[in-house]
């Protein structure tokens, strides 16, 4: 009994030193974070589970889940590369702009930032902050809006509203780890992504306005 909490406790050190280690490799961008993880992955394998018995019990064990996010996420990467390179996503966040009435010019940041969670999960990020952000910012710029204000009513609600877009390969990997496609989560949480966005956006109002 002994033997083997010794052995359990070795085993424990030496696995978190190699989690350390492997956060190091991918912080200092020694290796491509695929070829990082692949080495790692072995070595955990190997470590921990001596006979290729236990090795392969392992791997058909968590190939399923993992197949479902490998999936996912190189579905995401083919939409987000069509909707991108077909100027899909540009043509949505210019009509987005061009449906936004002159005489709401000095608030339309606001309106963006108050829907951010649609807007997100149609257009993804690539297009909301390399897109509609600028475009917004130098509007209501035009109007005697501090940019930094606009900007920061913009972004910060987005922090929020991005963990619902569908158009996120991240979303759907979390998804896949908790067991939930994308559609039951946005189907439960948009409404607190939403409200919680609406608060921040308040807060940052007031934060800016006041104390910057």
């Amino acid at each position: 009994m002994k033997y083997n909490s010794m052995r359990s406790k070795g085993w424990f050190v030496f696995n978190m030193a190699l989690t350390i280690t492997l956060v190091i490799f991918l912080v200092l961008g020694i290796m491509n974070s695929g070829f990082t993880f692949m080495i790692f992955t072995s070595i955990a394998l190997l470590a921990n589970y001596r006979s290729k018995q236990e090795q392969n019990k392992k791997i058909k064990g968590f190939s399923p889940n993992v197949l479902n996010m490998v999936l996912n996420v190189m579905s995401v990467g083919v939409l987000i590369g069509v909707m991108q390179e077909g100027g899909f996503v540009d043509a949505l966040a210019e009509m987005v702009v061009s449906m936004i009435p002159a005489a709401m010019g000095p608030y339309v940041f606001v309106i963006i930032a108050l829907f951010s969670t649609p807007l997100l999960m149609a257009l993804g990020t690539g297009a909301y902050y390399q897109g509609l952000l600028p475009v917004i910012v130098g509007m209501c710029g035009q109007f005697g809006v501090d940019p930094l204000l606009a900007a920061a009513v913009i972004l910060v609600p987005s922090g929020v509203s991005v963990s619902m877009s569908p158009l996120v390969a991240a979303n759907h990997i979390s998804c896949g780890m908790m067991g939930y496609e994308m559609g039951d989560v946005i189907k439960y949480g948009w409404k607190w992504v939403t409200a919680i966005s609406w608060i921040a956006v308040l807060a940052t109002c007031i934060t800016v306005k006041f104390f910057v």
